[in-house]
Protein backbone atom coordinates (compact mmCIF):
# COMPACT_ATOMS: atom_id res chain seq x y z
CA UNK A 1 0.00 0.00 0.00
CA UNK A 2 1.09 3.58 -0.68
CA UNK A 3 2.78 4.78 2.13
CA UNK A 4 1.86 8.91 2.49
CA UNK A 5 5.12 10.50 4.40
CA UNK A 6 2.85 13.66 5.84
CA UNK A 7 4.84 17.39 6.38
CA UNK A 8 6.89 19.21 8.32
CA UNK A 9 8.06 22.33 8.10
CA UNK A 10 11.98 20.94 8.99
CA UNK A 11 12.95 17.65 9.09
CA UNK A 12 13.78 16.38 12.24
CA UNK A 13 17.69 14.97 12.73
CA UNK A 14 17.16 12.73 15.25
CA UNK A 15 14.60 9.97 16.81
CA UNK A 16 14.21 12.59 19.65
CA UNK A 17 13.09 15.64 17.40
CA UNK A 18 10.23 13.00 15.98
CA UNK A 19 8.91 12.53 19.24
CA UNK A 20 9.07 15.77 20.54
CA UNK A 21 6.99 17.07 17.73
CA UNK A 22 3.90 14.84 18.56
CA UNK A 23 5.30 11.69 16.62
CA UNK A 24 4.73 8.37 18.65
CA UNK A 25 7.16 5.76 18.98
CA UNK A 26 4.52 3.07 17.70
CA UNK A 27 4.14 5.54 14.17
CA UNK A 28 8.13 5.71 14.19
CA UNK A 29 7.90 1.63 14.43
CA UNK A 30 5.92 1.04 12.75
CA UNK A 31 6.93 3.60 9.52
CA UNK A 32 9.92 1.82 10.20
CA UNK A 33 8.19 -1.84 9.13
CA UNK A 34 6.15 -0.53 6.08
CA UNK A 35 8.32 1.94 4.51
CA UNK A 36 9.34 0.76 1.08
CA UNK A 37 11.88 3.50 0.72
CA UNK A 38 13.65 2.83 3.99
CA UNK A 39 13.61 -1.31 3.49
CA UNK A 40 16.23 -0.07 0.81
CA UNK A 41 18.66 1.47 2.74
CA UNK A 42 21.53 -0.21 4.43
CA UNK A 43 21.60 0.17 8.40
CA UNK A 44 17.66 2.11 7.93
CA UNK A 45 16.95 -0.45 11.12
CA UNK A 46 19.18 1.07 13.03
CA UNK A 47 18.93 3.32 15.89
CA UNK A 48 20.93 6.27 14.05
CA UNK A 49 19.45 8.91 12.44
CA UNK A 50 20.47 8.94 8.13
CA UNK A 51 18.99 11.17 6.01
CA UNK A 52 16.31 8.50 4.91
CA UNK A 53 16.00 7.03 8.38
CA UNK A 54 12.63 6.01 9.32
CA UNK A 55 12.29 9.56 12.24
CA UNK A 56 13.18 11.68 8.95
CA UNK A 57 11.38 9.93 6.34
CA UNK A 58 7.71 9.66 8.35
CA UNK A 59 7.11 13.75 8.08
CA UNK A 60 9.23 13.92 5.05
CA UNK A 61 7.22 15.92 2.32
CA UNK A 62 7.13 13.30 -0.38
CA UNK A 63 4.69 10.36 -0.95
CA UNK A 64 5.93 7.60 -3.04
CA UNK A 65 5.23 4.03 -3.50
CA UNK A 66 7.67 0.91 -5.22
CA UNK A 67 6.55 -0.67 -7.95
CA UNK A 68 4.63 -4.23 -7.79
CA UNK A 69 4.83 -5.53 -11.23
CA UNK A 70 6.22 -3.56 -13.75
CA UNK A 71 9.94 -2.12 -13.57
CA UNK A 72 8.11 1.88 -14.14
CA UNK A 73 7.92 5.28 -11.95
CA UNK A 74 5.67 7.96 -12.51
CA UNK A 75 6.76 11.17 -11.00
CA UNK A 76 4.80 14.71 -10.73
CA UNK A 77 7.50 17.19 -9.04
CA UNK A 78 5.24 20.24 -9.88
CA UNK A 79 2.19 20.45 -8.02
CA UNK A 80 3.05 22.90 -5.56
CA UNK A 81 4.55 26.52 -5.61
CA UNK A 82 7.99 26.43 -6.01
CA UNK A 83 11.02 29.31 -5.89
CA UNK A 84 13.84 28.68 -8.36
CA UNK A 85 16.67 30.38 -7.37
CA UNK A 86 16.93 33.70 -9.16
CA UNK A 87 14.44 32.71 -11.70
CA UNK A 88 10.43 33.67 -11.36
CA UNK A 89 8.55 31.28 -9.03
CA UNK A 90 7.20 27.84 -10.82
CA UNK A 91 3.61 28.05 -10.15
CA UNK A 92 1.50 24.55 -9.33
CA UNK A 93 0.35 22.10 -12.00
CA UNK A 94 -2.74 21.21 -10.58
CA UNK A 95 -3.86 16.75 -10.77
CA UNK A 96 -0.60 16.03 -12.14
CA UNK A 97 0.14 14.23 -8.64
CA UNK A 98 -3.21 12.77 -8.70
CA UNK A 99 -2.82 11.22 -12.26
CA UNK A 100 0.89 10.11 -11.76
CA UNK A 101 -0.43 8.02 -8.65
CA UNK A 102 -3.52 6.86 -10.55
CA UNK A 103 -1.10 6.03 -13.50
CA UNK A 104 1.12 4.19 -11.42
CA UNK A 105 -1.82 2.35 -10.02
CA UNK A 106 -3.33 1.16 -13.58
CA UNK A 107 -0.03 -0.51 -14.54
CA UNK A 108 1.47 -1.68 -11.28
CA UNK A 109 4.20 0.73 -11.02
CA UNK A 110 5.80 3.13 -8.63
CA UNK A 111 5.67 6.58 -7.64
CA UNK A 112 6.91 10.08 -5.97
CA UNK A 113 5.16 12.71 -5.90
CA UNK A 114 4.34 15.46 -3.31
CA UNK A 115 2.46 14.59 -0.26
CA UNK A 116 -1.39 15.75 -0.06
CA UNK A 117 -0.40 17.23 3.49
CA UNK A 118 2.16 19.20 1.79
CA UNK A 119 0.63 20.19 -1.23
CA UNK A 120 -1.88 21.91 1.34
CA UNK A 121 0.99 23.45 3.58
CA UNK A 122 2.35 24.40 0.61
CA UNK A 123 -1.06 26.45 -0.09
CA UNK A 124 -1.39 27.52 3.61
CA UNK A 125 2.17 29.00 3.48
CA UNK A 126 1.83 30.50 0.08
CA UNK A 127 -1.60 32.50 1.30
CA UNK A 128 0.06 33.73 4.33
CA UNK A 129 3.31 34.52 2.75
CA UNK A 130 2.61 35.43 -0.60
CA UNK A 131 5.01 32.68 -1.92
CA UNK A 132 6.62 29.34 -1.84
CA UNK A 133 8.31 27.72 1.01
CA UNK A 134 11.79 28.56 0.37
CA UNK A 135 13.10 25.00 2.02
CA UNK A 136 11.18 22.80 -0.79
CA UNK A 137 13.96 22.27 -3.63
CA UNK A 138 12.14 22.18 -7.00
CA UNK A 139 12.74 19.00 -8.25
CA UNK A 140 12.61 19.76 -11.81
CA UNK A 141 15.45 22.20 -11.12
CA UNK A 142 18.49 20.30 -9.03
CA UNK A 143 21.91 21.31 -8.92
CA UNK A 144 25.05 18.61 -9.53
CA UNK A 145 25.97 19.76 -5.72
CA UNK A 146 22.66 18.73 -4.87
CA UNK A 147 22.86 15.56 -6.39
CA UNK A 148 25.72 14.74 -4.92
CA UNK A 149 25.20 15.98 -1.62
CA UNK A 150 22.04 15.27 -0.02
CA UNK A 151 19.00 15.95 -2.11
CA UNK A 152 16.08 13.60 -0.59
CA UNK A 153 14.01 13.41 -4.12
CA UNK A 154 17.39 12.22 -5.71
CA UNK A 155 17.84 9.63 -2.75
CA UNK A 156 14.42 8.74 -3.05
CA UNK A 157 14.53 8.57 -6.89
CA UNK A 158 17.40 6.26 -6.63
CA UNK A 159 15.88 3.87 -4.35
CA UNK A 160 12.46 3.37 -6.32
CA UNK A 161 15.61 2.46 -9.44
CA UNK A 162 16.66 0.00 -7.15
CA UNK A 163 13.24 -1.76 -6.56
CA UNK A 164 12.09 -1.69 -10.63
CA UNK A 165 15.24 -3.51 -11.52
CA UNK A 166 14.14 -6.00 -8.45
CA UNK A 167 11.37 -6.20 -10.58
CA UNK A 168 12.86 -6.59 -13.92
CA UNK A 169 14.92 -9.56 -12.61
CA UNK A 170 12.33 -11.17 -10.85
CA UNK A 171 10.45 -11.42 -14.01
CA UNK A 172 13.09 -12.54 -16.42
CA UNK A 173 15.31 -16.08 -16.78
CA UNK A 174 18.52 -16.75 -17.02
CA UNK A 175 17.89 -17.30 -20.41
CA UNK A 176 16.37 -14.16 -21.19
CA UNK A 177 17.93 -11.36 -23.65
CA UNK A 178 16.77 -8.63 -22.00
CA UNK A 179 19.17 -6.71 -19.76
CA UNK A 180 17.81 -7.10 -16.39
CA UNK A 181 18.79 -3.13 -15.57
CA UNK A 182 15.72 -2.31 -17.98
CA UNK A 183 13.49 0.44 -15.87
CA UNK A 184 12.07 3.62 -16.62
CA UNK A 185 10.45 7.21 -15.66
CA UNK A 186 7.71 9.02 -16.67
CA UNK A 187 7.48 12.28 -15.40
CA UNK A 188 4.35 14.12 -15.69
CA UNK A 189 4.10 17.79 -15.88
CA UNK A 190 1.06 20.42 -16.74
CA UNK A 191 1.39 22.83 -19.70
CA UNK A 192 -1.10 25.66 -21.01
CA UNK A 193 -4.20 24.92 -23.42
CA UNK A 194 -2.26 27.97 -25.77
CA UNK A 195 -0.60 26.16 -27.95
CA UNK A 196 -3.78 23.77 -28.87
CA UNK A 197 -1.52 20.68 -28.27
CA UNK A 198 -2.44 18.59 -25.24
CA UNK A 199 0.64 15.71 -24.97
CA UNK A 200 4.36 16.88 -25.46
CA UNK A 201 6.99 14.16 -25.32
CA UNK A 202 10.20 15.63 -24.49
CA UNK A 203 13.08 13.02 -24.74
CA UNK A 204 16.36 15.12 -25.45
CA UNK A 205 17.98 13.90 -22.37
CA UNK A 206 17.19 10.27 -23.50
CA UNK A 207 18.69 11.73 -27.07
CA UNK A 208 21.93 12.94 -25.27
CA UNK A 209 22.30 9.89 -23.24
CA UNK A 210 20.98 6.48 -25.11
CA UNK A 211 21.36 4.88 -28.22
CA UNK A 212 19.21 7.13 -31.13
CA UNK A 213 17.68 3.63 -32.53
CA UNK A 214 16.08 3.27 -28.51
CA UNK A 215 14.80 7.20 -28.43
CA UNK A 216 13.16 6.68 -31.84
CA UNK A 217 11.49 3.45 -31.19
CA UNK A 218 10.24 4.74 -27.71
CA UNK A 219 9.13 7.96 -29.73
CA UNK A 220 7.25 5.74 -32.07
CA UNK A 221 5.46 3.76 -29.59
CA UNK A 222 4.50 6.82 -27.61
CA UNK A 223 3.19 8.91 -30.45
CA UNK A 224 1.07 5.83 -31.75
CA UNK A 225 -0.17 4.22 -28.44
CA UNK A 226 -1.39 7.84 -27.53
CA UNK A 227 -2.82 8.67 -30.63
CA UNK A 228 -4.40 5.67 -30.28
CA UNK A 229 -6.36 6.05 -27.47
CA UNK A 230 -6.91 9.87 -27.74
CA UNK A 231 -8.11 9.16 -30.82
CA UNK A 232 -8.49 12.66 -32.31
CA UNK A 233 -10.07 14.23 -29.15
CA UNK A 234 -6.17 15.17 -28.04
CA UNK A 235 -3.31 16.18 -29.59
CA UNK A 236 0.12 14.73 -29.30
CA UNK A 237 3.41 16.35 -30.18
CA UNK A 238 6.09 13.98 -30.19
CA UNK A 239 8.89 16.25 -32.65
CA UNK A 240 12.14 17.28 -30.84
CA UNK A 241 11.11 21.30 -31.97
CA UNK A 242 8.89 22.28 -29.45
CA UNK A 243 10.23 23.76 -26.64
CA UNK A 244 9.18 21.07 -23.45
CA UNK A 245 11.86 18.79 -23.96
CA UNK A 246 12.73 17.64 -21.02
CA UNK A 247 16.43 18.55 -20.30
CA UNK A 248 17.98 21.77 -19.09
CA UNK A 249 21.50 22.83 -21.01
CA UNK A 250 24.80 20.74 -19.91
CA UNK A 251 26.64 24.30 -18.97
CA UNK A 252 23.57 25.40 -16.94
CA UNK A 253 24.55 22.88 -13.78
CA UNK A 254 20.77 21.95 -13.17
CA UNK A 255 19.16 18.89 -13.80
CA UNK A 256 15.40 18.10 -14.91
CA UNK A 257 13.92 14.98 -13.30
CA UNK A 258 14.19 12.80 -16.73
CA UNK A 259 18.29 14.23 -16.48
CA UNK A 260 18.00 12.83 -12.87
CA UNK A 261 16.47 9.41 -14.06
CA UNK A 262 18.91 8.57 -16.49
CA UNK A 263 21.62 9.68 -14.07
CA UNK A 264 20.25 6.66 -11.51
CA UNK A 265 20.18 4.50 -14.40
CA UNK A 266 16.72 4.22 -15.77
CA UNK A 267 16.71 3.30 -19.06
CA UNK A 268 14.59 5.10 -20.49
CA UNK A 269 12.96 8.66 -19.00
CA UNK A 270 10.18 10.65 -20.23
CA UNK A 271 8.88 14.38 -19.71
CA UNK A 272 5.39 13.99 -20.47
CA UNK A 273 3.76 17.47 -20.57
CA UNK A 274 -0.45 17.28 -20.27
CA UNK A 275 -2.13 20.56 -21.33
CA UNK A 276 -4.79 21.54 -18.58
CA UNK A 277 -8.07 20.46 -20.43
CA UNK A 278 -6.86 16.96 -20.93
CA UNK A 279 -5.49 16.89 -17.59
CA UNK A 280 -9.37 18.28 -16.04
CA UNK A 281 -10.29 15.38 -18.85
CA UNK A 282 -8.54 12.53 -17.21
CA UNK A 283 -9.39 13.49 -13.81
CA UNK A 284 -13.05 13.14 -14.44
CA UNK A 285 -12.90 10.51 -16.40
CA UNK A 286 -11.77 7.01 -15.18
CA UNK A 287 -11.41 4.87 -18.82
CA UNK A 288 -10.16 8.43 -20.31
CA UNK A 289 -6.95 7.90 -17.38
CA UNK A 290 -6.18 4.31 -17.40
CA UNK A 291 -6.42 4.18 -21.24
CA UNK A 292 -3.71 7.00 -21.35
CA UNK A 293 -1.63 5.10 -18.44
CA UNK A 294 -1.78 1.69 -20.41
CA UNK A 295 -0.16 3.63 -23.53
CA UNK A 296 2.30 5.30 -22.17
CA UNK A 297 3.24 1.78 -20.25
CA UNK A 298 2.92 -0.39 -22.84
CA UNK A 299 5.36 2.18 -24.88
CA UNK A 300 7.85 2.05 -22.74
CA UNK A 301 7.70 -1.72 -21.87
CA UNK A 302 7.38 -2.93 -25.37
CA UNK A 303 10.64 -0.16 -26.11
CA UNK A 304 12.47 -2.34 -23.54
CA UNK A 305 11.17 -5.71 -24.43
CA UNK A 306 9.09 -6.36 -21.63
CA UNK A 307 5.66 -6.55 -22.85
CA UNK A 308 4.96 -9.32 -20.30
CA UNK A 309 4.89 -7.18 -18.00
CA UNK A 310 2.04 -4.92 -19.02
CA UNK A 311 -1.40 -4.75 -17.26
CA UNK A 312 -3.69 -7.95 -18.99
CA UNK A 313 -5.80 -5.47 -20.67
CA UNK A 314 -2.61 -3.50 -22.41
CA UNK A 315 -3.78 -5.63 -25.46
CA UNK A 316 -6.23 -3.84 -25.93
CA UNK A 317 -4.04 -0.63 -26.92
CA UNK A 318 -1.66 -3.03 -29.47
CA UNK A 319 -1.16 -0.55 -32.12
CA UNK A 320 -3.34 -1.55 -35.15
CA UNK A 321 -1.69 -3.25 -38.69
CA UNK A 322 -3.50 -0.88 -40.76
CA UNK A 323 -2.93 2.24 -38.60
CA UNK A 324 -6.37 2.90 -37.57
CA UNK A 325 -6.91 4.95 -34.25
CA UNK A 326 -8.58 2.61 -31.25
CA UNK A 327 -12.05 4.63 -29.50
CA UNK A 328 -11.70 4.27 -26.12
CA UNK A 329 -14.25 2.19 -23.84
CA UNK A 330 -17.18 4.67 -22.58
CA UNK A 331 -16.81 6.45 -19.35
CA UNK A 332 -18.47 3.85 -16.57
CA UNK A 333 -22.51 4.77 -15.59
CA UNK A 334 -22.69 7.16 -13.26
CA UNK A 335 -22.93 11.40 -12.44
CA UNK A 336 -21.26 14.59 -11.40
CA UNK A 337 -22.67 15.78 -8.57
CA UNK A 338 -22.21 19.33 -7.63
CA UNK A 339 -21.13 20.09 -3.99
CA UNK A 340 -22.01 23.55 -2.88
CA UNK A 341 -22.97 22.83 1.10
CA UNK A 342 -21.16 20.64 3.09
CA UNK A 343 -20.21 17.77 0.97
CA UNK A 344 -16.91 18.22 0.75
CA UNK A 345 -14.36 15.47 -0.43
CA UNK A 346 -13.72 14.59 2.62
CA UNK A 347 -17.30 13.84 3.81
CA UNK A 348 -18.47 12.45 0.44
CA UNK A 349 -15.14 9.90 0.91
CA UNK A 350 -16.77 8.54 4.25
CA UNK A 351 -20.34 8.73 3.50
CA UNK A 352 -20.44 6.82 0.11
CA UNK A 353 -17.32 4.36 1.15
CA UNK A 354 -14.91 5.53 -1.43
CA UNK A 355 -11.68 6.99 -0.09
CA UNK A 356 -10.41 7.20 -4.23
CA UNK A 357 -13.17 9.97 -4.28
CA UNK A 358 -11.99 12.89 -5.71
CA UNK A 359 -13.50 16.22 -6.99
CA UNK A 360 -12.85 19.40 -9.19
CA UNK A 361 -13.74 23.08 -8.51
CA UNK A 362 -17.11 24.06 -10.32
CA UNK A 363 -19.51 26.67 -10.40
CA UNK A 364 -23.24 27.29 -10.50
CA UNK A 365 -24.03 30.04 -12.66
CA UNK A 366 -27.69 31.85 -12.12
CA UNK A 367 -27.98 30.66 -8.44
CA UNK A 368 -27.34 31.83 -5.06
CA UNK A 369 -26.69 29.38 -1.88
CA UNK A 370 -29.67 30.13 0.26
CA UNK A 371 -30.31 28.32 3.69
CA UNK A 372 -33.23 26.93 5.14
CA UNK A 373 -34.69 23.95 7.63
CA UNK A 374 -33.21 23.16 11.02
CA UNK A 375 -30.68 20.33 11.37
CA UNK A 376 -30.40 18.49 14.34
CA UNK A 377 -26.96 17.12 13.13
CA UNK A 378 -25.69 20.31 12.50
CA UNK A 379 -26.52 21.52 16.23
CA UNK A 380 -29.98 22.63 15.03
CA UNK A 381 -29.32 25.48 12.61
CA UNK A 382 -29.78 26.14 8.99
CA UNK A 383 -28.47 23.60 5.68
CA UNK A 384 -27.86 24.87 2.41
CA UNK A 385 -29.86 24.69 -0.56
CA UNK A 386 -29.86 27.22 -4.04
CA UNK A 387 -32.42 29.27 -5.53
CA UNK A 388 -32.96 30.49 -8.89
CA UNK A 389 -31.05 34.39 -9.07
CA UNK A 390 -31.92 37.01 -11.37
CA UNK A 391 -28.60 38.90 -10.60
CA UNK A 392 -26.93 39.47 -13.37
CA UNK A 393 -23.41 37.90 -11.86
CA UNK A 394 -24.81 35.65 -9.74
CA UNK A 395 -22.86 32.37 -9.03
CA UNK A 396 -22.51 29.44 -6.83
CA UNK A 397 -18.56 27.92 -5.82
CA UNK A 398 -18.29 24.50 -5.45
CA UNK A 399 -17.38 20.96 -6.65
CA UNK A 400 -18.25 18.32 -8.35
CA UNK A 401 -17.19 14.57 -7.81
CA UNK A 402 -17.86 11.62 -10.31
CA UNK A 403 -20.22 9.26 -8.32
CA UNK A 404 -21.51 5.71 -9.36
CA UNK A 405 -25.10 5.08 -8.83
CA UNK A 406 -24.25 2.72 -5.51
CA UNK A 407 -22.42 5.80 -4.45
CA UNK A 408 -24.90 8.21 -5.24
CA UNK A 409 -27.59 6.16 -3.70
CA UNK A 410 -25.82 6.04 -0.47
CA UNK A 411 -25.70 9.53 -0.61
CA UNK A 412 -29.18 9.94 -1.23
CA UNK A 413 -29.82 8.67 2.65
CA UNK A 414 -27.89 11.81 3.93
CA UNK A 415 -30.45 14.13 1.65
CA UNK A 416 -33.35 14.06 3.73
CA UNK A 417 -35.29 16.68 2.09
CA UNK A 418 -33.69 17.41 -0.72
CA UNK A 419 -34.84 16.21 -4.28
CA UNK A 420 -32.35 16.05 -7.46
CA UNK A 421 -32.18 18.21 -10.31
CA UNK A 422 -29.88 18.10 -13.06
CA UNK A 423 -27.85 21.20 -14.01
CA UNK A 424 -25.26 22.68 -16.38
CA UNK A 425 -22.00 23.50 -14.34
CA UNK A 426 -18.57 24.91 -15.34
CA UNK A 427 -15.40 23.42 -14.63
CA UNK A 428 -12.30 25.09 -14.18
CA UNK A 429 -10.42 26.76 -11.41
CA UNK A 430 -10.35 29.81 -9.61
CA UNK A 431 -8.76 32.43 -12.52
CA UNK A 432 -8.73 30.26 -15.34
CA UNK A 433 -11.23 32.12 -18.79
CA UNK A 434 -11.26 27.75 -20.05
CA UNK A 435 -13.93 26.58 -18.63
CA UNK A 436 -15.67 23.59 -19.91
CA UNK A 437 -19.85 23.12 -19.06
CA UNK A 438 -20.75 19.37 -18.10
CA UNK A 439 -24.02 18.21 -17.02
CA UNK A 440 -24.13 17.23 -13.20
CA UNK A 441 -26.54 16.41 -10.50
CA UNK A 442 -27.48 18.79 -7.55
CA UNK A 443 -29.70 18.34 -4.46
CA UNK A 444 -31.96 21.30 -4.08
CA UNK A 445 -34.65 21.58 -0.45
CA UNK A 446 -38.21 21.23 -1.24
CA UNK A 447 -40.28 18.87 -2.71
CA UNK A 448 -40.84 20.51 -5.96
CA UNK A 449 -39.04 22.93 -8.42
CA UNK A 450 -39.35 26.91 -7.21
CA UNK A 451 -40.56 26.00 -4.04
CA UNK A 452 -37.35 26.98 -1.76
CA UNK A 453 -38.23 26.73 1.86
CA UNK A 454 -37.57 29.80 3.64
CA UNK A 455 -34.94 30.35 6.18
CA UNK A 456 -35.39 28.90 9.83
CA UNK A 457 -32.62 29.60 12.81
CA UNK A 458 -28.84 30.51 11.43
CA UNK A 459 -26.63 28.12 10.13
CA UNK A 460 -24.60 26.81 13.10
CA UNK A 461 -21.00 27.26 13.16
CA UNK A 462 -19.73 23.25 12.54
CA UNK A 463 -21.76 23.93 9.84
CA UNK A 464 -20.46 26.87 7.96
CA UNK A 465 -17.02 25.77 8.93
CA UNK A 466 -17.78 22.33 6.68
CA UNK A 467 -18.95 24.49 3.33
CA UNK A 468 -15.76 27.03 3.97
CA UNK A 469 -13.54 23.83 3.96
CA UNK A 470 -15.28 22.02 0.91
CA UNK A 471 -14.99 25.66 -0.84
CA UNK A 472 -11.17 25.75 0.27
CA UNK A 473 -10.44 22.72 -1.22
CA UNK A 474 -10.57 24.06 -4.68
CA UNK A 475 -11.10 28.05 -3.92
CA UNK A 476 -9.11 30.89 -2.53
CA UNK A 477 -11.23 31.82 1.17
CA UNK A 478 -8.47 34.12 2.47
CA UNK A 479 -10.72 37.13 3.48
CA UNK A 480 -13.66 36.05 1.72
CA UNK A 481 -17.62 35.40 3.75
CA UNK A 482 -19.78 32.64 3.34
CA UNK A 483 -23.10 34.85 2.38
CA UNK A 484 -26.17 33.44 4.59
CA UNK A 485 -29.03 34.15 2.60
CA UNK A 486 -32.57 33.81 2.73
CA UNK A 487 -34.93 33.26 -0.16
CA UNK A 488 -38.34 34.91 0.64
CA UNK A 489 -41.71 34.15 -1.59
CA UNK A 490 -43.33 36.91 -2.78
CA UNK A 491 -47.63 36.51 -2.98
CA UNK A 492 -46.52 37.01 -6.86
CA UNK A 493 -44.88 34.55 -6.66
CA UNK A 494 -41.16 35.67 -7.37
CA UNK A 495 -38.62 34.60 -4.62
CA UNK A 496 -36.75 37.50 -3.22
CA UNK A 497 -33.29 36.24 -2.18
CA UNK A 498 -32.10 38.77 1.39
CA UNK A 499 -28.36 38.36 2.62
CA UNK A 500 -28.74 38.48 6.15
CA UNK A 501 -24.90 38.07 7.19
CA UNK A 502 -21.98 37.68 6.25
CA UNK A 503 -19.71 34.99 8.12
CA UNK A 504 -15.70 34.58 7.95
CA UNK A 505 -14.05 32.22 9.18
CA UNK A 506 -12.35 32.95 12.47
CA UNK A 507 -9.20 31.64 11.51
CA UNK A 508 -7.33 30.89 14.79
CA UNK A 509 -8.91 27.34 15.84
CA UNK A 510 -8.80 28.13 19.84
CA UNK A 511 -11.75 30.58 19.21
CA UNK A 512 -13.79 27.82 17.24
CA UNK A 513 -16.66 25.86 19.18
CA UNK A 514 -15.58 22.43 20.11
CA UNK A 515 -18.14 21.12 17.40
CA UNK A 516 -16.75 23.69 14.70
CA UNK A 517 -13.21 22.39 16.21
CA UNK A 518 -14.21 18.81 15.12
CA UNK A 519 -15.13 19.56 11.65
CA UNK A 520 -11.53 21.00 11.15
CA UNK A 521 -10.13 17.67 12.68
CA UNK A 522 -12.36 15.67 10.38
CA UNK A 523 -11.35 17.49 7.05
CA UNK A 524 -7.79 17.03 7.52
CA UNK A 525 -8.02 13.22 8.64
CA UNK A 526 -6.49 10.59 6.67
CA UNK A 527 -9.78 8.32 6.72
CA UNK A 528 -12.81 11.12 7.39
CA UNK A 529 -15.68 10.76 10.06
CA UNK A 530 -18.87 10.38 8.85
CA UNK A 531 -20.05 14.00 9.34
CA UNK A 532 -22.06 15.29 11.06
CA UNK A 533 -23.02 11.90 13.24
CA UNK A 534 -19.80 11.30 14.16
CA UNK A 535 -18.78 14.82 15.38
CA UNK A 536 -22.04 14.40 17.51
CA UNK A 537 -20.41 11.38 18.86
CA UNK A 538 -16.80 12.86 19.75
CA UNK A 539 -18.19 16.12 21.13
CA UNK A 540 -20.95 14.15 23.32
CA UNK A 541 -17.86 11.84 24.94
CA UNK A 542 -15.82 14.77 25.48
CA UNK A 543 -18.85 16.42 27.51
CA UNK A 544 -19.22 13.32 29.54
CA UNK A 545 -15.44 13.68 30.94
CA UNK A 546 -16.02 17.13 31.19
CA UNK A 547 -14.53 18.89 28.35
CA UNK A 548 -17.26 20.85 27.05
CA UNK A 549 -16.02 23.43 25.04
CA UNK A 550 -12.62 24.17 23.07
CA UNK A 551 -10.87 26.08 25.79
CA UNK A 552 -11.46 22.77 27.96
CA UNK A 553 -9.79 20.62 25.45
CA UNK A 554 -6.97 23.10 25.16
CA UNK A 555 -6.71 22.82 28.73
CA UNK A 556 -7.04 18.96 29.04
CA UNK A 557 -3.89 18.94 26.05
CA UNK A 558 -1.76 21.18 28.25
CA UNK A 559 -1.90 19.32 31.61
CA UNK A 560 0.31 16.64 32.84
CA UNK A 561 -0.17 13.55 30.34
CA UNK A 562 -1.95 15.47 27.67
CA UNK A 563 -3.72 13.60 25.32
CA UNK A 564 -2.90 10.22 26.76
CA UNK A 565 -4.62 11.31 30.66
CA UNK A 566 -7.74 12.58 28.50
CA UNK A 567 -7.80 8.91 26.67
CA UNK A 568 -7.38 7.42 30.03
CA UNK A 569 -9.88 9.70 31.42
CA UNK A 570 -12.32 8.73 28.27
CA UNK A 571 -11.48 4.89 29.01
CA UNK A 572 -12.46 5.04 32.59
CA UNK A 573 -15.81 6.64 31.68
CA UNK A 574 -16.54 3.74 29.04
CA UNK A 575 -15.96 5.48 25.85
CA UNK A 576 -13.24 4.89 23.02
CA UNK A 577 -10.36 6.54 22.37
CA UNK A 578 -9.65 9.18 20.17
CA UNK A 579 -6.77 8.42 17.82
CA UNK A 580 -3.46 9.36 17.82
CA UNK A 581 -3.51 11.43 14.16
CA UNK A 582 -6.63 13.31 15.63
CA UNK A 583 -4.38 14.48 18.05
CA UNK A 584 -1.29 15.27 16.32
CA UNK A 585 -4.43 17.33 13.62
CA UNK A 586 -5.61 18.87 16.76
CA UNK A 587 -2.14 19.84 18.67
CA UNK A 588 -1.28 21.35 14.98
CA UNK A 589 -4.20 23.42 14.16
CA UNK A 590 -4.27 24.84 17.90
CA UNK A 591 -1.02 26.04 17.63
CA UNK A 592 -1.16 28.21 14.19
Amino acid sequence: TPQKMGNAVSIPTSETDALAIGYTQKQIDDYRARSPVVQLKEGAQSDSMTELDAASMIIARFECAPPVNAPITFTAPHNISLMRDSEPDHKPEDYTSFLAKSFASSCSGGYLVWSKTEIERSKAYFSQFRGPDPSNRDPNFLTTEELEGSSPWYSTLESLRTRCLEVTSGHLSHSDATPKDSALVFDIHGASDADGIDVYIGLKAMERGRPAELVSLFRKELTGRLGAVLNGRFVVDSTSSHRLQGAWSVDSGRHTVSQQALRTGFTLAVQVELSRRLRIAMHTEPQLRRDVALALASAGLESLGLMHLAPTDSATLALPPDGDALVSAATPPGCFVFSYGSNSTPQLRARVKNQALVSVPARLLGYTRCFCFASEGWGGGGVATLAPSEEAEAVVFGAAAWLSPKELALLDTFEGGYRKEAVAVLFGAEGSSDLEERQATVYLAGPKPDSTPPMGPLPSEEYLCAIHGMLREHWDMEGKSIGVHSCLQQPEGVARIKLVQSWYHPGDARSLSLRALCVEVSLRRSSPWTMPRTISEVCAKLEGVGVGDTPSLLQALSSAGGAEALNDRLKDAGHKSIGDESFLILKRILST
